[in-house]
Formats: structure tokens, C-alpha cells, sequence
């Protein structure tokens, strides 16, 4: 029996196995106990302490989505300070610790481990540290924070299904990229994709293209970022995840032969778009579509950035860049196959639509003379 005191019962519950009991047992870490919960997690569940701890006690967890993908760039370990600092450089963060001060303390408890690594609630643990050292380390609200602890010995498997249930569909839900984060460590310790999507209640296609978007930031934009001194490539996430929901680039093998690029070099060329600022907005990745399909353009693109690419574009179709010449398509492509109920009722005269129809035609027809007199 593990110092966690697995409990595993052989009877029946209604017809169903009872859930394994992990209860929270030898806790060294100094603590002021409150009470003890369990948290459920499918056949688990995972009993903690819920307590104060001192906060010269606690410390930051390294693999923590906000830092790990800014320490990769670096490839040393980085101290408690600078964990500290590179949490405090996101301004979500700025904003929790005003509102931590406003309510006097934490609502929600942090998860430590028994050595004090904060599993979850860095931010929170940022903040407090921050209202810390502005009291000058007098107001005792801050040196002491409520946590859930963990008993020692909870490998990190269930560490990480736990973190999963509380920030995918709990109250303290990651931003995308923490999610996107979390997933590809999930699958690089053996889930699959299937697994992940009914794990998470998602489809599958989400899964993998947010496996795909972290992987291509982690192994080609991280590098290049890197070479070219790009700050805080994290910040780049909504740029990868609208590739992969709106350009949907190919697997290796199949690539399609009307793009400029696709596959693995449209991947690639990505990378080098964005670090090279040919994309300054997430939104314009959207654009890159109709560019992909158009040599001329993607040449211009490449050369001049996006703007100027679509200017190219609109000289072959004007809808692109014009509300009212993608009204006038609309509206020719649906009198061109106007159904036969709406036909009739302009035979037979119907009012109200001869009305509109009339004054379609008279607007066209007014047209027609302003092009015929230049």
C-alpha cells in the first residue's frame, strides 16, 4: 500500500464498482488544517486537506502552461523569481491580483503538492506574492493562502486529469493556449486523440487541431522566434489556432495541388509569416484561403504582406474587399436560380413582389444608362 492508502473496494454500489479513494494521508508540508474534501474524477477520487499554508512556503510550478512554453525558448531552468516575473508580465494576471485585493483574500483554494509546488492557482500565487510586497509584508492577509493539498506520492497522470476536469470545464478555465498546452502534454504521455476528445467532451477534429497549432508553435515558430528575438511567442496562439480552423493545411501526403503551398510547407511557411510580421492581426490569417488558391497574389503576399496581397486578389473578384459587389453576386446568383413558387407569384402579379422585382430592374436599368453616357 502506497503512503497514499489507495482504497480500491471489491463491493457493489447500485450495480457499479465503488471508485478508488485516494485519501490524503502523511502530508509533511506545514499547514493550519481547515477541514478535508474528496474530488471526484471518474473511477478516482482524490481526497486533499484543505488548509493555510504560509506563503514563504509555497513555490511555482515550471510546468505550469503560462511558463513552460516561454522556458522551452530559453532551455535552462529558471528560478522562483523568474517564474514569478514571467507570470507577471501577463496582464490577465495584473488584473487578478487588483481583484484578489479588492475581495480581501482567495476564493478559490490553490492545489499544492506536499512540497509546496502550486499545481494550480499560480496566478493567484503571483498575486498574493505582488499584494505582499506592496503591504511592505505587514498585512497578514497576504502570508498565509488557502490550498488544497495533495497527499504525497499522487503520480502525475491523475495530477494532470485532475488540472484537466477543474480548467476545461470547471470555473477556472485555462485561456485556449493553456488548454492547447495541457493537451499535448496529455497526448505526449500516451492519450490519444480519441481518448482526449472524450475525456474533455470535444470532437476530435478540435483535439487535433489544437495538438497540430501547439506542436508547429513549439517546433518550428519557437526556434525561429527565437533566432529573431521575437518576445513571448506564446502571445502568438490565436494566430496558430485560427490557421488550423481556417486554413486546415494538409497532412503530409496530401496536399492539394491547387495551392501555392500546403502541407507541411504551407506549416513551415506559416511559421516564417507570422515572425516576419506578414500577419500583424490573428483575424487576417482568415484571408489567407482565398490567397493560397491565387499565385499572383500569394507572390505580392510574400513580398508586401497581406494587404496588398488582397488588393490583387480583388482585381480577379471584387466580392473580396466590397460589401456591395458581394450583395450584387449574391443577389445574381439567386434570381439566376430563382425556384419556381416565387416565378409564379410574379406572373400572377403578386403586389408586394412585383413591387421589389420592379425596382430591382429600374435600379439596373438606371445603371445601365450612367454607363452608356460615359
Amino acid at each position: 500500500m502506497s503512503s497514499l492508502q489507495q482504497v480500491v473496494a471489491a463491493e457493489k454500489v447500485n450495480g457499479a464498482a465503488k471508485p478508488m479513494l485516494l485519501k490524503a494521508e502523511n502530508i509533511t508540508l506545514k499547514r493550519t488544517r481547515i477541514e478535508r474534501e474528496v474530488i471526484p474524477l471518474g473511477d478516482t477520487q482524490v481526497e486533499v486537506e484543505l488548509a493555510e499554508v504560509d506563503l514563504s512556503d509555497l513555490k511555482f510550478d515550471p510546468t505550469n502552461p503560462r511558463v513552460a512554453f516561454r522556458l522551452s525558448t530559453s532551455g535552462k531552468p529558471a528560478t522562483q523569481d523568474e517564474l514569478e516575473n514571467l507570470l507577471w508580465q501577463d496582464s490577465e494576471v495584473r488584473a487578478l491580483k487588483n481583484s484578489i485585493g479588492i475581495y480581501g483574500g482567495l476564493i478559490e483554494a490553490i492545489i499544492v503538492a506536499n512540497d509546496g509546488t502550486v499545481l494550480e492557482g499560480n496566478c493567484r500565487l503571483a498575486s498574493v506574492k505582488k499584494l505582499n510586497d506592496e503591504a511592505k509584508r505587514q498585512d497578514p492577509r497576504w502570508q498565509k493562502v488557502k490550498a488544497r493539498i495533495l497527499a504525497p506520492g499522487i503520480d502525475r497522470p491523475k495530477v494532470e486529469v485532475l488540472l484537466g476536469e477543474l480548467h476545461f470545464a470547471g470555473k477556472n478555465q485555462w485561456s485556449p493556449f493553456e488548454q492547447a498546452a495541457h493537451l499535448y502534454a496529455m497526448s505526449q504521455r500516451g492519450e490519444s486523440e480519441r481518448q482526449l476528445a472524450g475525456r474533455y467532451r470535444q470532437s476530435q477534429s478540435y483535439i487535433s487541431a489544437k495538438l497540430r497549432a501547439y506542436a508547429l508553435m513549439r517546433d518550428k515558430f519557437v526556434p525561429l522566434a527565437t533566432n529573431t528575438k521575437l518576445d513571448n511567442p506564446d502571445r502568438y496562439w490565436s494566430w496558430f489556432e485560427e490557421f488550423y480552423k481556417t486554413c486546415k493545411p494538409s497532412k503530409a501526403g496530401s496536399e492539394k495541388p491547387t495551392r501555392v503551398y500546403d502541407g507541411p510547407a504551407l506549416e513551415e511557411k506559416f511559421s516564417e509569416w507570422v515572425v516576419n510580421k506578414k500577419l500583424p492581426k490573428a483575424e487576417q490569417v482568415r484571408k489567407l484561403v482565398t490567397i493560397l488558391e491565387n499565385p499572383a497574389a500569394m507572390k505580392v503576399f510574400e513580398k508586401s504582406g497581406i494587404d496588398r496581397a488582397m488588393e490583387a486578389v480583388a482585381e480577379d473578384d471584387p466580392t473580396i474587399n466590397s460589401k456591395l459587389w458581394k450583395q450584387l453576386q449574391t443577389t445574381a446568383d439567386m434570381l439566376t436560380h430563382m425556384e419556381l413558387p416565387q416565378l409564379e407569384a410574379l406572373r400572377n402579379h403578386d403586389p408586394a413582389k412585383t413591387r421589389i422585382f420592379e425596382e430591382l430592374a429600374s435600379a439596373v436599368d438606371r445603371i445601365r444608362r450612367e454607363i452608356a453616357r460615359a
